[in-house]
């Protein structure tokens, strides 16, 4: 069984994911590859190698033919949201966290209608994405529907995505689940993650950190107490541990054999890092049980050491370690001696076990 730990030193964001399982590797091409299938707007996708406070890191760069080529230059903008690299701008008109709207706007300020959950989920399902691609990729799209269908009122089908229906967002999805498959990931565990503090304005006014999607759907997941002022956690990142983590906590036992780090965009005072360790796991055999009956007694009153039919403790008891090698045996051990009564313990087992007296 192949165990990857995430551990989210800076929290988690869906191209940090995607971009620490590169590192930790995962096959570029074969993720590009399936994604190129996929029915979406044609792309590049790159890893490029930065620094984060020390740390060396892949960032992941995508670039949308529609853009004229033109890269979108994520340091060169400010963005509330620290993870996501969405083309989004401070307008006048426009102030954008993580997409709480319904468009999102490209250098030549042109809108894309973002997608709705039950258009994503069929699109993934009448593609050609390996099986267990198709069920992680699901699984983490409905847990998003699911949270942000109840914090706006609405049926989880009708959600549109908000960040999660950009198409950058689809690519961190689909692109971490591929990525899994490439590395041939079987088990998922997860640090306690971070989620930062403060404030960050959305579409609809300034909100607190987490913002309600991402608390939403961190219900139930153990949350670090590290943290730092700015989003750490994004929904996507929140979506991806809630719905593939088979369990949250500390690193587990076992031997390190890779580790990859991907990068976020923005330069905190701590290494803007998602930290992903490929562990071997040896995970003992179950060993074999079988059910015994045991038949005991207590001989009360019996004779004293005066009596010719006093027999002493030491004629009940049983060698230490000794193999009962057959289905029946009798053991004997006194179990309270006095001057005018001794109590013995009569033990009948079935099964081939041994025998341990004190």
């Amino acid at each position: 069984m192949k165990t990857l730990y995430l551990d989210c030193v800076s929290g988690i964001a869906g191209d940090m994911a995607l971009s620490a399982l590169v590192e930790l590797g995962a096959d570029p091409d074969y993720i590009r590859r399936h994604l190129s299938e996929l029915p979406i707007e044609p792309f590049t996708m790159e890893f490029v190698p930065v620094v984060r406070k020390g740390i060396s890191a892949k960032w992941l760069k995508l670039t949308f033919e529609e853009q004229n080529s033109q890269p979108k230059d994520h340091d060169d903008h400010h963005h509330d949201h620290d993870h996501h690299h969405h083309d989004h701008h401070d307008h006048d008109h426009h102030h954008h966290d993580h997409s709480h709207h319904h468009h999102y706007y490209n250098d030549h300020g042109h809108a894309h209608v973002h997608r709705k959950a039950s258009d994503i989920l069929q699109m993934i399902e009448a593609s050609g994405l390996p099986p267990r691609v198709k069920a992680r990729s699901l699984s983490i799209f409905k847990v998003i529907a699911l949270a942000e269908g109840k914090i706006h009122g609405i049926d989880p089908s009708a959600v549109h995505f908000h960040e999660v229906g950009a198409m950058d967002s689809i690519l961190d999805i689909i692109g971490v689940c591929l990525a899994l498959e490439s590395l041939q990931i079987d088990e998922i565990l997860v640090s306690p993650v971070p989620v930062g503090s403060g404030r960050v304005r959305m579409a609809h006014g300034v909100y607190p950190i987490p913002a309600p999607a991402t608390a939403e759907i961190l219900l139930g997941v153990p949350l670090s107490s590290f943290t730092a002022t700015g989003e750490l956690t994004t929904p996507t990142g929140a979506g991806i541990v809630k719905a593939l983590a088979a369990g949250f906590g500390p690193l587990p036992e076992g031997t390190i054999e890779r580790i990859g780090y991907g990068a976020g965009t923005k330069d905190f005072d701590h290494p803007n890092v998602l930290r992903a360790m490929l562990l071997k796991r040896d995970i003992p055999a179950a060993v074999p049980t079988e059910t015994i009956t045991v038949l005991e007694t207590q001989v009360d009153d019996g004779c004293g050491p005066g009596s010719p039919y006093f027999r002493s403790s030491a004629e009940y008891r049983i060698p230490r370690g000794v193999q009962a090698i057959g289905l029946d045996h009798l053991m004997g051990k006194a179990i309270g001696l006095t001057l005018i009564f001794m109590a013995i313990l009569l033990l009948v087992t079935r099964g081939g076990y041994n025998a341990w007296m004190r």
